[in-house]
């Protein structure tokens, strides 16, 4: 409660400045909290395409009706991993005047201007450690375009939310589907890219199947258990070697090097005579023919399959 003592004339202005102050905060709660019910609604409607097993078209599409979402529109996923960056951001500076919820708007509104903001942009948290972007393609030359820049505009977003004291972030982006009930398998492939990627180590940490070097180094392990055994049986005498680790090395330097002799002795500080001895050693022991290109990626993939 509010009061004012002295003269009704002369206090009135006062009454009525503070009558105004106190509606505009109270328009400004409920806007707050408007915005903050419409975040979570969205937030639990990504939850519910993305990982219930039970998602139906009907229901989504009667979910986009409601929440004024294009359905039928293509999109792919982006995921953005922070892992507890943003609870240690919160943490370890107290002194900062701004909430939870203020730092995740900001964030999020950080990506969308990142990845070039259009109105059917969907971007909410999935959870404290994951952020998603569904983002709209229009047409086969627009998803070009924004994959052929995805990996550059991925690395301005963690150099941006280095501003929020997040520092440890990865991101991976599955392919486009052609509606929302579809778009868990754009998600599920961006994971898929994400566990990979961390186990190999891939530096950046930015994953997408349109980046050459991630899906060269994908190869080895999407291979059925049928064909991997086969292979492995194959060139197991190579495997069993007492010389295998020196020689499976230097050939691994020699197809970085694009099966270039001479680059590939100097990387490895031997005469080229002495990678020409071993590189013969090894076909003798594999029959394969390591001048030809396709013999060399095959045991390529066959070595890394191994590591």
């Amino acid at each position: 409660m509010l009061g004012i003592i002295g003269n009704p004339l002369e206090v009135k202005p006062y009454a009525e400045l503070i009558k105004k102050y106190v509606e505009m905060i109270w328009q400004e709660t409920i806007h707050t909290h408007i915005e903050d019910l419409e975040a979570k609604t969205l937030e639990s409607f990504v939850q519910y395409i993305l990982l219930d097993g039970n998602r139906h078209k009907e229901r989504v599409a009667h979910y986009c009706k409601v929440l004024q979402i294009e359905e039928g529109i293509q999109r792919l996923c982006i995921v953005i991993n922070i892992g507890d960056s943003l609870l240690k951001s919160i943490q370890m500076d107290k002194r900062q005047a701004y909430s939870l919820d203020y730092l995740k708007k900001e964030i999020l509104a950080c990506i969308r201007k990142t990845y070039n903001n259009d109105l059917h942009h969907i971007c909410t948290f999935l959870n404290p450690e994951k952020i998603i972007l569904l983002k709209p393609i229009t047409d086969d030359t627009v998803f070009h375009q924004f994959m052929a820049e995805f990996k550059n505009k991925s690395v301005l977003l963690i150099k941006r939310l280095h501003d929020y004291n997040i520092h440890t972030v990865s991101i991976a982006a599955g392919y486009k589907y052609d509606a929302l009930h579809l778009l868990y398998q754009s998600y599920h492939e961006a994971e898929v890219l994400v566990e990979f990627a961390s186990r190999l180590s891939i530096e950046p940490a930015i994953y997408s199947y349109y980046d050459w070097n991630v899906l060269m180094q994908l190869i080895p392990y999407q291979l059925n258990s049928q064909i991997q055994s086969k292979l492995n049986g194959r060139v197991e005498p190579f495997f069993a070697h007492d010389d295998f680790m020196e020689l499976s090395y230097n050939f691994i330097v020699y197809c970085d090097s694009n099966l270039n002799i001479s680059r590939a002795a100097k990387s490895l500080f031997i005469h080229r005579n002495t990678l020409i001895y071993r590189l013969k050693k090894i076909e003798s022991i594999t029959m394969l023919d390591l001048g030809c290109f396709e013999q060399c990626m095959l045991l390529y993939i066959i070595i890394k399959m191994k590591e």
